[in-house]
């Protein structure tokens, strides 16, 4: 995730994370279903925003928080990720 602020001192908050979503005993011979989603958005506002994107994408939903009231430097920007089913093909 990269957010950064439009106006005023452009404070910028940038964040990434790995983490294993499926394990399989028996190796995967192919991803079925998509297996990449992306989402750019101006944040015009200080709430909690919501994406429901199609049954085709990899996310079902992102919920994103840009910025906060106040002189909050990105300590609460963040976004959380909820992924469609994923399905593949054996070996």
């Amino acid at each position: 995730m990269r957010a950064r602020e439009t106006q005023s001192d452009w404070t910028e908050a940038r964040g990434s994370t790995n983490f294993m979503i499926h394990r399989n005993d028996r190796p995967i011979r192919s991803i079925l279903s998509d297996t990449f989603s992306t989402l750019q958005y101006l944040d015009t506002d200080h709430r909690v925003d919501e994406f429901n994107m199609t049954a085709n994408d990899l996310v079902q939903k992102f919920e994103c928080v840009g910025d906060r009231r106040g002189d909050e430097a990105g300590t609460q920007t963040s976004v959380k990720v909820l992924f469609n089913p994923i399905t593949f093909r054996e070996a």
